[in-house]
């Protein structure tokens, strides 16, 4: 079922999130949430995992805003969130971390992957690199 994503609309969207700079095969499943005009992002598991296990560890204090949070939704989305802060984190053992970010500004896009020649992780470097803000648009729907 094809999902419409509006602002004076509540949804959900389930998908796989990582960081940039990482591959989102690596990524962690979580859910989207835009409900009473607030975003959230609730993780199972931690993006400091993806980290750690590329070789960075965090000592003591963890990173607790992500500048940039990347996912792939399961109809096929790709979605960049910025400046999100971790507003609660939770590991249980046995168990695993649950983790929640929100943040006020992300993208949602359709991408037509037939016109890129990019993997996902390279056209959101991409869009990150030249800004949010800057975003060439080729169709768009209003409703």
């Amino acid at each position: 079922m094809k999902q419409n994503y509006r602002l004076d609309t509540d949804f959900e969207m389930v998908g796989v999130w990582t960081i940039p700079g990482y591959d989102i095969s690596s990524g962690i499943t979580g859910k989207l949430i835009f409900k009473n005009n607030s975003l959230l992002l609730n993780l199972y598991g931690d993006l400091n995992d993806i980290k750690e296990d590329s070789g960075v560890q965090y000592i003591g204090v963890e990173q607790e805003i992500e500048e940039y949070i990347i996912g792939f939704s399961q109809d096929g989305r790709i979605v960049i969130i910025e400046n999100a802060m971790r507003t609660k984190y939770n590991l249980n053992s046995p168990g695993f971390a649950l983790t929640q970010y929100s943040s006020n500004k992300c993208i949602i896009m359709h991408v037509n992957y037939a016109y890129y020649d990019y993997k996902v992780e390279e056209l959101c470097r991409n869009l990150i690199n030249d800004g949010l803000n800057c975003i060439a648009c080729t169709s768009c729907k209003f409703s």
